[in-house]
């Protein structure tokens, strides 16, 4: 599929790299999506009506979004497999679109296909992430969307591919319907991430922690140790934000509890979507090793009460070279 989708892609930013016109009558070069409608027009991958309107507004239908994936992928479907599906027939709508996507294990085998119904923004992320075999994961959580599952896993690659944001800062509406214009900016965002990252692979948020992170961690439960408190351990979204803030912080040119990317650390924690409400920060720079910032750290008495707070069980911490000072260092303490 990748090796045929290389000729779309050629099409496609061939069209894309000037200014078209949707060619729409209520699709207008100021509305929202022109560029991306426009875009998938000119290289045959989506179409209007008769009547020359494209309605944006309009929800896409199951049997429509195989159909739209089997162009942009160019499946040969001269040869399918019946699905199976008791609800369609040769007839319908992408009927060997949906065939071979189902054969090539994109929609799952059921009794029903459902051709006919809305698609929904979690089936979406789905037949996009498993379609264009995009891979990456993202720290970013969403409130309406379980942690850990099928749907988030999804939605997390797409986020990490730049595809989609979600409908606000903290939720994906999984059960909403995708509209016409909405899939028209999926499909040319999955298409553009493909051209710069040929082998779908959008990276992860997470790294290891590095060996000045390890090493903090090793003397602050030190510290933790000498008054009969029990240790803090890595958390993965503490540490990813931690890692975020100190880079922040060199990039920005500023140093200070309050990011203007983020706002506080309790803004920061929501902005990503998660869940606690406990937590706290403790800010460094310019410190040359990790003895040394810790010292500076526990000479602070706000920072030394963060470091030995008794209600804390997880930590993050996040070293970042470069910027004004050098060295940015973050810990970002919760209690879970």
């Amino acid at each position: 599929m990748k090796i045929k989708l290389l000729s779309v892609l050629t099409v496609f930013f061939v069209f894309s790299s000037t200014a078209l016109s949707a060619g729409f009558s209520d699709v207008p070069g100021d509305h929202w999506a022109s560029q991306e409608i426009s875009e998938l027009s000119e290289a045959g991958i989506i179409g209007g009506f008769q009547d020359g309107t494209f309605k944006p507004e309009r929800t896409v239908s199951r049997a429509q979004a195989a159909a739209l994936i089997g162009r942009t992928l160019e499946l040969d479907v001269t040869s399918i497999q019946n699905p199976g599906f008791t609800d369609i027939t040769e007839n319908t709508t992408g009927y060997r679109y949906i065939a071979k996507l189902t054969e090539l294990g994109i929609f799952n085998q059921a009794a029903q296909f459902n051709p006919n119904q809305s698609l929904t923004r979690s089936q979406m992320a789905k037949i996009l992430t498993e379609s264009f075999s995009l891979t990456g994961s993202s720290m970013k959580r969403f409130s309406d969307l379980t942690p850990g599952g099928e749907a988030a896993t999804y939605a997390g690659t797409l986020y990490k591919a730049g595809i989609t944001t979600g409908t606000s800062s903290s939720t994906f509406s999984p059960n909403a319907p995708v509209l016409r214009a909405n899939m028209a900016v999926f499909l040319s965002r999955t298409l553009e991430f493909l051209s710069d990252n040929p082998d779908g692979n959008a990276g992860t948020d997470y790294t290891e922690p590095s060996a000045i992170e390890k090493e903090i961690l090793r003397l602050v439960n030190i510290e933790r140790q000498n008054e009969g408190l029990q240790p803090l351990t890595f958390k993965a979204e503490m540490q990813f934000l931690a890692d975020l803030k100190s880079k922040d912080m060199a990039d920005n040119n500023y140093f200070d509890h309050t990011s203007p990317t983020y706002g506080s650390p309790q803004e920061m924690v929501a902005y990503f979507g998660y869940p606690w409400s406990y937590v706290g920060e403790n800010i460094a720079a310019g410190y040359p090793t990790a003895q040394a910032v810790v010292k500076g750290w526990m000479e602070s008495p706000g920072h030394r009460a963060n470091i030995l707070n008794e209600n804390y069980t997880h930590i993050g911490i996040g070293h970042y070279e470069g910027g004004y000072y050098g060295d940015y260092y973050t810990q970002m303490f919760l209690r879970e």
